[in-house]
């Protein structure tokens, strides 16, 4: 007992700097393993919050648009319901250098199978000289070339009997003098040609919703059921 007094008496410094560091480490572990804790708990945390974000972006109802024309990516997008058509242009890359947005409404809210056409200054030009030429042309409203295949006969009907065409053509305006634009007219008034009725409407519409406006008026001939025949006895009272 005496040679352990007697040499802690004479190492009491050298012990005493062992007692020292094993209480730092000790602290030092005990902090560590502290913040191992935390984290794990905060890593969860997150794990939960980003679990109900990517829930709630899945609960968003999206609607399915199709944009043509001038814009670098022309498509078919799916976007968030309540979205306007400036959001559609942009989801599609943005406009062409050639694209004017005069003749469309930017902020329409969009619609499940909307089908949006953006057009280009030449075609924009090109129908205001038209429209100045012709007084009895109506000028494009800003929703023209807004349309929705939904809302419209045009997919439903496009196979209709020459008889039922027959039928409609009686309908159409006495005043045979009236000049129509075929690249802003509704089916109602390229009714009004005559020799087109309805079911030849519809295809004009629908050519121009997948190809575009016309470039002139001859091209109406590209559309199914008019021929040379037709155009040349509806060419006096059409324009573009």
């Amino acid at each position: 007992m005496y040679n352990v007094f007697e040499y802690l008496k004479k190492n009491y410094m050298f012990i005493t700097i062992i007692v020292l560091l094993i209480i730092v480490i000790a602290v030092l572990l005990f902090k560590t393993l502290d913040n191992n804790v935390e984290s794990v708990s905060t890593n969860n945390n997150n794990d939960i919050i980003a679990y109900e974000n990517n829930t709630k972006e899945d609960n968003k109802k999206l609607v399915t648009v199709d944009i043509k024309g001038s814009v670098k990516k022309q498509g078919i997008y799916k976007i968030e319901e309540g979205s306007n058509i400036n959001d559609v242009i942009k989801k599609a890359g943005g406009l062409l250098k050639n694209a004017t947005t005069m003749d469309i409404n930017l902020s329409k809210q969009v619609y499940n199978e909307m089908v949006i056409y953006i057009s280009s200054k030449k075609e924009f030009n090109n129908r205001n000289i038209s429209n100045e030429n012709n007084k009895s042309c109506e000028i494009a409203s800003k929703d023209t070339f807004v349309n929705d295949y939904n809302n419209t006969t045009v997919n439903k009907n496009i196979n209709k009997t020459s008889n039922d065409e027959n039928n409609n053509a009686n309908q159409i305006d006495n005043d045979t003098n009236k000049i129509i634009n075929i690249n802003t007219a509704t089916k109602e008034q390229l009714q009004q040609i005559p020799g087109i009725g309805e079911s030849k409407a519809e295809k004009i519409l629908l050519y121009r919703n997948e190809n575009g406006l016309f470039n002139k008026k001859e091209d109406i001939k590209n559309v199914s059921g008019i021929g040379d025949s037709i155009y040349e006895k509806i060419k006096d009272y059409i324009t573009i």
